[in-house]
């Protein structure tokens, strides 16, 4: 997989371990919007060095391919305006999209930016025959990223574990079938 993508307003990149001060800043001013959305982030706010270990972790699957996870920076690299990532989660024919935004960037097209990156890379690095993304059936912003890069509303199911909202979660699944793309260039 690509270690960088450059989009028209991003750096998409692997994580490294000393992008966490910027990660913690950037998690840390969007709690508020994050936890509700985001399980990993009701564990937060973490420390810095907790945090580089696990962008270490991250950066290990991403070498030996198992997971890539990115970093969503500015365009000179100084800001963390969030995270994407895809996702084989045991599967050979299909890659899950996850993405956040850090809460002073949402509403910018950012999210659906990085979305249409990864899906160009996914489609032409790999032989999966599909992406999907998951979402809280509340969550109108990702439905949104999902509805204009074209994925199909597929099914959803209700998750076990409570939200931060104290409620259980409803996940909707989106899917972007290759068929309905075509094999894209490789970039």
């Amino acid at each position: 997989m690509l270690e960088r993508i450059e989009s028209e307003r991003l750096v998409i990149r692997c994580w490294r371990p000393e992008d966490a001060p910027l990660l913690k800043e950037a998690i840390d001013s969007s709690l508020d919007d994050l936890q509700p959305w985001v399980t990993w982030a009701v564990q937060e706010p973490s420390t810095v060095d907790a945090l580089a270990e696990r962008l270490s972790l991250m950066r290990q699957c991403f070498v030996s391919d198992e997971d890539w996870a990115y970093g969503l920076f500015d365009a000179n690299e100084t800001r963390v305006v969030g995270g994407a990532g895809l996702h084989s989660r045991g599967s050979t024919d299909h890659l899950e999209i996850g993405y956040w935004i850090r809460s002073d960037a949402i509403g910018h097209g950012l999210a659906t930016e990085a979305t249409a990156a990864l899906c160009q890379v996914a489609f032409a690095r790999t032989a999966v025959e599909r992406l999907e993304i998951h979402c809280d059936v509340e969550n109108s912003r990702s439905t949104a990223v999902a509805q204009r890069l074209g994925f199909a509303r597929d099914r959803e199911f209700r998750q076990e574990a409570p939200t931060a909202r104290g409620s259980h979660r409803t996940t909707v699944v989106w899917t972007l079938k290759r068929s309905v793309t075509g094999r894209r260039e490789t970039p």
